[in-house]
């Protein structure tokens, strides 16, 4: 993910992202925060309806220890546990990322280890891509 784009995540989620923040500040890549920009939006709205849920129900402070592209799919780790209904969204989450292009965010599948859609398929596949 472009240094802008994770900025505006730490800037946007400071509470869930704090730990994040403070061990890579200058926003550069990261093995704490290693994906494609297509998924920042559906990042970007998961933090926010886990924040929501831990301001709206009074609980502990959920922080992020690692978001990254695993085998295709998101993967979103935290060191809290948090309650049920936040390891459904993050679990929920990880499933649409199965369908959304990491490299733009359009509609995509997963194909060979990688979720790209059709313009992006070559580039994901490629041993070279950027």
């Amino acid at each position: 993910m472009r240094g802008e784009l994770r900025s505006l995540l730490y800037d946007r989620h400071p509470k869930l992202l704090s730990e994040l923040q403070e061990r890579h500040p200058s926003g550069g890549p990261t093995e704490s925060l290693n994906c494609g920009d297509g998924w920042f939006d559906l990042i970007d709205t998961l933090c926010m309806a886990i924040q929501a849920r831990i301001d709206e129900e009074g609980l502990p402070q959920v922080h992020v220890k690692q978001i990254k592209e695993k085998l295709g799919t998101l993967r979103f780790y935290i060191f809290a546990q948090g309650d049920d209904y936040i390891r459904g969204m993050i679990h929920f989450a990880s499933g649409l990322s199965e369908r959304i292009c990491a490299v733009c965010g359009a509609p995509g599948e997963l194909h060979e280890r990688e979720v790209a859609c059709l313009a992006h398929r070559v580039v994901a596949s490629c041993p070279n891509k950027t």
